[in-house]
């Protein structure tokens, strides 16, 4: 390995712009420095590879160790998270790119400082800015560079199992943050994604994250109705406590109630007429209301409010829930219910409505009985049926007046018809 002195290109500066490094000086001292260039053997590059690899695979080693022994402590990773580090290491979750700091002098074996895989930057000088200037300074020189490649690789790999969709935040203060991430986004869109920018500052505005937030609540509200339901205990265990046990002879049915009745909670109970989060103490009309709280509350759907001397309020965990929550829940419904349960929830979403209700053919065609509706579907039906009446009322009137009024005119004819002959008649 040689240090080798050469001068900077004399119009580095506007050049390496031309690639996005904007903040190639920092305080007036350049902080990108041609002034000396290394030079490897094809041998040196080939132990610096094969070094990274190997400490690679050996922190992944730790990794597993370390969710297999729930040792998160000893990184000071807080326990509501565990969970998702966890899981995101069971389902092998792509990761795109980490940065090996080595101390390597061209004779050891190269020894590692540090593994940044968290917010590695340098990216934009290692990958496009040196490359472009290796072309500048030697035409036929080679470089042991492979990272945009590997960029969309990686990338190609989040598509296919995640997704088409990425969003990529950036500190819109920090010009280094705002031209990595940047960069990054290019190399997405030419793996074939669909890459949206967006700053850190407005991400609680930012509705292109609908969708995903739509499939998490769709995820929790399933795992809180599993939680929710009471099955039906083995014969030889099922003595004593009879009462709080409910026998499901329908899953499907009865899991989908449930749901219903989730998401039915969430919107009246947590979201207020104005589409605004609100708080409340009722619990979910659920079998186990307190399991399906529980699911809720891990999966950070929602969070309680502990009030002294008192059950604690229940709130959604954000504003940015209310829109995709609302709009989910009117799919589900549409998906899952019959035509006059979509119209209920309906009514109830106007603030009773009477356009919503049900109405002569319409109303006959609704269940007569009321068990195993929602209160929601109970009311909606009671006022139905009052419009149902009042309706009917009025037609038997108009039916009535229609026939009084045939009666006068036949009544009227018959007199007409008579003076016509009294008046031809001979005295």
């Amino acid at each position: 390995m040689h240090r080798i002195r050469i001068d900077p290109r004399p119009n580095w500066q506007k050049r390496v712009e031309e690639h996005g490094l904007m903040f190639h000086t920092l305080k007036g001292e350049p902080y990108w420095d041609e002034s000396a260039a290394y030079q490897l053997s094809s041998y040196e590059v080939d132990q610096l590879e094969l070094a990274a690899n190997t400490l690679h695979e050996m922190c992944l080693d730790l990794v597993e160790e370390v969710v297999n022994e729930r040792m998160f402590g000893l990184f000071l990773i807080p326990k509501e998270f565990e969970d998702y580090v966890a899981r995101s290491w069971e389902q092998d979750e792509p990761s795109i790119y980490g940065r090996f700091d080595l101390a390597y002098d061209g004779v050891g074996p190269p020894k590692l400082l540090e593994y940044n895989s968290d917010t590695p930057t340098a990216l934009l000088e290692a990958s496009i800015v040196q490359w472009q200037w290796l072309k500048d300074v030697d035409e036929r020189g080679d470089q042991f560079n492979s990272i945009h490649e590997r960029l969309i690789e990686a990338w190609g790999r989040v598509g296919r199992e995640l997704g088409r969709h990425v969003t990529f935040a950036a500190i819109k203060e920090s010009l280094e943050d705002v031209m990595t991430v940047t960069y990054l986004r290019d190399t997405a869109i030419q793996a074939g994604l669909k890459a949206q920018p967006i700053t850190v500052e407005n991400i609680e505005d930012f509705k292109p994250f609908d969708k995903s937030i739509s499939k998490y609540y769709r995820t929790v509200i399933r795992e809180a109705a599993k939680e929710a339901v009471i099955r039906e205990a083995p014969k030889e265990d099922a003595i004593g406590d009879a009462a709080g046990e409910v026998v499901i002879r329908d899953a499907t049915k009865e899991n989908r109630g449930i749901e219903q009745a989730l998401r039915d909670w969430v919107a009246h109970n947590l979201i207020g007429q104005q589409h605004l989060r609100r708080q409340t103490r009722q619990k979910p009309q659920v079998p186990k209301p307190d399991a399906a709280l529980s699911v809720m509350q891990r999966l950070y759907l929602i969070r309680d409010d502990p009030r002294p001397g008192g059950p604690p309020l229940w709130e959604l965990s954000h504003d940015m829930l209310v829109g995709p929550i609302l709009e989910e829940n009117q799919t589900w419904r549409v998906k899952n219910l019959d035509p006059w349960q979509v119209l209920a929830e309906d009514w109830h979403a106007s603030g009773q409505d009477p356009v919503f209700l049900l109405r002569g053919s319409q109303y006959l065609k609704a269940p007569r009985r009321r068990t195993g509706l929602t209160k929601t579907e109970q009311a909606y039906l009671k006022a139905s049926a009052v419009v149902f009446s009042a309706e009917g009322r009025r037609t038997r009137l108009r039916a009535q007046l229609a026939a009084s009024g045939t009666l006068l005119i036949v009544s009227l004819l018959a007199n007409v018809v008579l003076l016509v002959l009294l008046w031809h008649r001979p005295f």
